[in-house]
């Protein structure tokens, strides 16, 4: 009876491993992709000894010698970089170089010694310009997604460097000083509930509230899916929709459609 317990055991034992190393290989396929891009944890120092902690989604072929356009992926207020793990993994498979990075208090990020964040636009200055250092990254066609706070978060960081940069993403977050950015894409999901300055009860207001129109430069309804403005002369704007909600927004596939469409429109090299 001992003996066929032990043997129970023992065979349990190696079904509960086999489940485990199965479910690291299918996490790991997941993360990467199906195996298009590789994911690193990386740290570094930035301005007024903020220590950040960030991923770095590097797709397969893009090596020293041979960089591709990058990304920097700012999450919302009280979140942290695995909340834009499904919009930084897409854009990889597409061809970017994503740096995901924990904001300043956020995450696996420290607090830099600054009284006010927002002078180093919550470290996403800081991981701007790691991204820009990278070998692997062309830093001629760069650009800056944020979802709600990171918004604010990568719109302080390009108006900082303004030549170092092509193109910006609200996604469900609106810009603040509209007039100071290059090219730049909103998207609002028709059930979020949309901020000032624009006001709007939901997303699907937006494009005939006053205030957006005005940044669009029309005193029409703004058409979604529509260029206003000239990409090549830096004046590019678009409003896009997705049917979710606020939270949701980093992990909608039109969402994240949306994102894909507007770098892929703005950035080159992929």
């Amino acid at each position: 009876m001992m003996k066929e317990k032990k043997g129970k055991g023992w065979g349990l034992l190696s079904v509960g491993l086999i489940l485990i190393l199965l479910g690291s290989i299918l996490a790991s396929w997941i993360q990467t992709g199906g195996g298009t891009a590789t994911v690193k944890e990386v740290k570094f120092y930035g301005s007024y000894d903020g220590l950040y902690n960030a991923y770095l989604y590097i797709p397969n072929g893009v090596i020293t010698g041979n960089p591709a356009p990058g990304i920097l992926a700012a999450h919302g207020y009280n979140n942290s970089k695995e909340y834009m793990s499904n919009t930084a993994l897409e854009l990889a498979r597409r061809g970017y170089v994503v740096l995901a990075m924990d904001l300043d208090k956020h995450g696996l990020s420290g607090s830099s010694k600054v009284a006010n964040p927002g002078v180093n636009s919550f470290g996403a200055l800081d991981g701007l310009k790691y991204l820009l250092s990278l070998d692997i990254v062309d830093p001629n066609n760069v650009g800056l997604i944020g979802m709600s706070m990171g918004g604010g978060a990568i719109e302080g960081a390009a108006q900082m460097i303004p030549d170092r940069y092509k193109a910006l993403f609200f996604m469900d977050s609106n810009c603040s000083a509209c007039d100071k950015d290059k090219n730049f894409a909103v998207s609002w999901g028709l059930g979020s509930e949309v901020p000032q300055p624009w006001g709007a009860t939901n997303g699907a207001e937006v494009q005939s509230m006053p205030e957006a129109m005005a940044v669009f430069g029309t005193d029409q309804p703004i058409v979604p899916g529509k260029i206003y403005g000239s990409i090549t002369g830096g004046t590019g704007k678009v409003l896009y929709t997705h049917f979710g909600d606020h939270p949701a927004s980093t992990d909608d596939p039109v969402s994240i459609g949306n994102a894909v469409r507007w770098f892929g429109m703005t950035l080159q090299g992929v």
